[in-house]
């Protein structure tokens, strides 16, 4: 069902997406690029900010060309609250935790300057904003990685990342930092 008649859309539904032409929709320009899933949602909202439930992808197989991720199960769950925000993941690929405050309309291309510059061979990122927004986002986060193989062979097939690896940091945006503890 999707119930309209609050502040924001709930959801609470089963979609069985068989498959997503993903080149054809505009999404990517990779050959042959498709995305299969059961997706289990039970969410109040659709902006990423104030979005608050359960999502759960069960089956979920993206292909890109003759490359394959396959991932049985990947959870996630979004509690909020006036000061606090908790994110938790569990999957094949990764398990983790960001407990905090989180804009994503500035911390993607905050993220994306900092891998820029911590792994220049790896990530190419030119921030082309034109005004650097400076934002209250503050979290801590702790990541340990599955089995990345089959994800790193598409979007960075030149890293290589050991199953069990844990992340633990936090990020301010106040100064757009971004520490690895």
């Amino acid at each position: 069902t999707i119930d309209l008649t609050g502040k924001q859309p709930k959801m609470d539904m089963t979609i069985d997406l068989e498959k997503a032409l993903l080149t054809k929709l505009g999404f990517t320009t990779g050959p042959n690029t498709n995305f299969v899933s059961k997706v289990k949602l039970d969410v109040v909202g659709v902006n990423p900010n104030t979005m608050e439930g359960e999502m759960l992808f069960t089956g979920l197989n993206y292909t890109e060309g003759d490359k394959v991720i396959d991932i049985p199960s990947l959870r996630l769950k979004v509690d909020r609250s006036a000061d606090n925000d908790v994110f938790d993941i569990t999957s094949t690929l990764l398990t983790g935790r960001v407990e905090g405050k989180v804009n994503f309309n500035e911390v993607v291309p905050n993220f994306q300057v900092q891998f820029a510059q911590i792994f220049p061979g790896f990530y190419n990122y030119t921030d082309t904003r034109k005004k650097k927004a400076i934002n209250n986002d503050h979290f801590s986060y702790t990541l340990t990685t599955g089995d990345l193989k089959q994800f790193l062979s598409i979007f960075v097939p030149d890293l290589s990342i050991s199953p069990g690896t844990t992340l633990v940091g936090d990020y301010d945006g106040s100064n757009k930092d971004f520490d690895l503890l």
